[in-house]
């Protein structure tokens, strides 16, 4: 090992750096006693140079980003054996630093979470801002699920820039890139299905395919995208459960279209509905499987469309096990009425139903 290997390294965020580029604006405000700081790797390029800082401060806190560029080289294979072709990609490094006054002496492995969330929020600011300004397609905002699995993270007690803690922290489990190969009749599901997709008319599979992409956006702490998903989940669900019914009580197409064209959405759920599949719709209960859906995912979707509302990462998370629930709840109401419903539970029935990977994203309360 040489003597540059031997020597300790630090992030670029310390004592120094703080004392001859942050230590006036952020002491102009407050006074900080302790800083974390995360290394993390974008899974794409911002072209900034190298040690570009970008820094916002608070009351009772400051966070500052420092970035740099570093050039992954890869191989994309071409035959199944055999090299392929070789390429090299930038990619962006960036120290986020986190400057408080909370006692950061015992904090755990949720709270440094919590920190790392909460400083991925504010890049995204910056992530925002460069996609206003110049369209880049590439960049997307980051969160827990398209970070790098593991980030190393450094707790220092101000202003002797003691180093209370430093260790790696699990992010997410996408390093767990090499999986096993599925058994034989699963595999032969997947084939199955998939034929199934491609060639049927099965109205049930589009609000499939919305959860499919609302569960992929949720892990990418894409909130906002993901209630509008879920929405579009239930919609499809309900809709097409009334065409069938109406069809099926003698209407043409063309008379359920026009009848879908004048009658809102909400008329559909709040009247419609419970006539024609039963249960308890009353959304304006305190709690409960229909009151949770209206308004964890249906009220939260009109205040994104028609307000700007940005959700959290908890609202992400309370949409989505709603719209679990709710799916449910509405095939267990289809089964009670299987007698006079069996078309539209044979198509149900052919389409995965949804489920949770336990929970799907950590309790979290935000810093601010």
């Amino acid at each position: 090992m040489t003597a540059e290997q031997n020597t300790p390294r630090s992030f670029s965020i310390n004592r120094e750096y703080y004392n001859r580029e942050l230590k006036t604006s952020i002491e102009g405000k407050f006074t900080p006693t302790y800083c974390i700081v995360f290394s993390a790797v974008l899974p794409f390029q911002l072209p900034l140079k190298d040690r570009t800082t970008f820094h916002l401060v608070f009351n009772d806190k400051a966070s500052v980003y420092y970035f740099n560029k570093f050039v992954d080289r890869r191989v994309v294979p071409i035959y199944e054996e055999g090299e392929g072709i070789k390429e090299a990609i930038m990619r962006t490094r960036v120290e986020m630093a986190c400057f408080t006054t909370e006692d950061l002496s015992h904090t755990d492995t949720q709270r440094t979470f919590e920190y790392l969330m909460h400083l991925t929020n504010r890049l995204n600011c910056y992530v925002y801002s460069y996609r206003m300004l110049f369209d880049d397609i590439y960049t997307y905002c980051l969160g827990q699920g398209s970070l790098h699995s593991t980030t190393v993270f450094e707790i220092l007690k101000l202003p002797e820039w003691r180093q209370i803690n430093s260790q790696p922290l699990l992010v997410n489990t996408n390093l767990d890139s090499i999986l096993t190969n599925l058994p034989e009749d699963l595999a032969l599901a997947v084939e199955g299905l998939g034929a199934y997709i491609a060639t049927s008319n099965n109205p049930f599979l589009p609000s499939r395919k919305f959860f499919a992409e609302a569960r992929r956006c949720l892990w990418l702490s894409n909130h906002r995208e993901t209630i509008i998903y879920l929405q579009m989940t239930v919609e499809s669900l309900l809709n097409n459960i009334l065409r069938l019914f109406l069809m099926q009580s003698g209407k043409s197409e063309s008379e359920v279209d026009s009848w879908m064209l004048e009658t809102p959405f909400a008329t559909r759920f709040k009247k419609w509905i419970p006539q024609f599949i039963g249960g308890n719709w009353d959304y304006t209960k305190p709690s409960g499987v229909v009151s949770n859906w209206f308004n964890n995912v249906y009220q939260a979707r009109n205040r994104i469309l028609h307000g700007g509302f940005e959700p959290s990462i908890i609202d992400g998370r309370n949409a989505f096990e709603s719209v679990v629930a709710l799916s449910t709840y509405v095939d267990d109401l289809l089964r009670k009425r299987s007698k006079e419903l069996s078309s539209v539970l044979d198509l149900r029935s052919k389409v995965p139903n949804l489920f949770l990977h336990g929970d799907e994203l950590p309790m979290t309360t935000d810093i601010d």
